[in-house]
């Protein structure tokens, strides 16, 4: 119901908030008109996902995710409450009973928790251990060389790629999504990370013998709308370290190519990757 509907619930929702933006638009700068916008955009998304996938307990993170962002924007708690209340006024004016209540039931609980939910914070750095604040401030001050350097230690001691990649480069992009999510760095300090790491992973691989071939294929792509690709690229690595023989797209494949390939490649398995639960097709 909520699929069909989508489109006509949307469209009230971007009134709503329009509405609401007119109002108040002399008070906020317009980054923040944007960051609304987009906030408001993926929770649309993520509602499709959840869903139709039976997702609810999602809504709490995703809810949680939005408050940080709009927080550290100086936007606060009230537009995270307006947002999951358009929405909920929007299913109910739209759906009929009993499907509105259904639908309706998870924002309504999911703001309620708000107050709760406001204001956590940011794990600190001082809890990370020791190895991963070094190669964390390596990405940071955009060290390439020191950053490769530095895990390549790990792989000289004896560690496996799969372990430096769980214990060391996964923690660190981690701790750098949320030092975007609380607009301690911008989106370009993000991408700089992103694309070291994946410097240090070709790095990493690259230093090891290739195993024998192995007689398994895989298909490997990002889901057609999202752009995160850093963790396939690693799923990549380490299979094609193993022997297998790949067809790796990447992001940025539509649907139909997608399909096209996978029916030409004929693979034993097909990997896509999926980083939020609003890109979820």
């Amino acid at each position: 119901v909520f699929d069909n509907l989508y489109p006509r619930i949307l469209a009230l929702v971007r009134e709503r908030l329009s509405l609401e933006l007119d109002k108040k638009a002399a008070k906020l700068d317009l980054w923040q008109q944007e960051v609304l916008e987009e906030c408001h955009r993926r929770f649309g998304e993520t509602l499709k996902a959840v869903y139709e996938f039976g997702l609810i307990e999602y809504l709490t993170e995703e809810t949680s995710w939005m408050i940080s962002v709009m927080e550290s924007r100086r936007l606060g708690r009230g537009w995270a409450e307006k947002i999951l209340e358009t929405w909920t006024i929007a299913i109910q004016g739209m759906v009929k009973p009993p499907e509105a209540d259904e639908l309706s039931r998870p924002l309504i609980r999911a703001r309620y928790l708000i107050p709760r939910l406001s204001g956590q914070p940011l794990a600190d750095e001082k809890d990370l251990p020791e190895d991963v604040q070094r190669y964390l401030d390596f990405c940071l001050r955009g060290q390439r060389r020191e950053a490769a350097e530095f895990a390549l230690t790990f792989l000289e001691g004896g560690v496996v790629p799969e372990q430096i990649a769980e214990r060391l480069l996964i923690p660190a992009l981690a701790q750098i999504g949320r030092h975007w999510e609380r607009n301690q760095i911008g989106a370009s300090t993000e991408h700089l990370a992103t694309e070291i790491t994946r410097y240090v992973i070709y790095r990493l691989f690259d230093s090891l013998p290739r195993k024998e071939s192995a007689p398994f294929s895989a298909v490997l792509a990002c889901v057609p709308s999202d752009e995160h690709d850093i963790g396939i690229d690693l799923m990549a690595n380490l299979l094609r370290n193993d022997g297998w023989s790949l067809v790796f797209i990447g992001r940025g494949s539509p649907h139909q190519d997608l399909l096209e390939t996978v029916a030409g490649a004929r693979p034993h398995v097909v990997i896509l990757y999926v980083s939020l639960v609003s890109h979820l097709p």
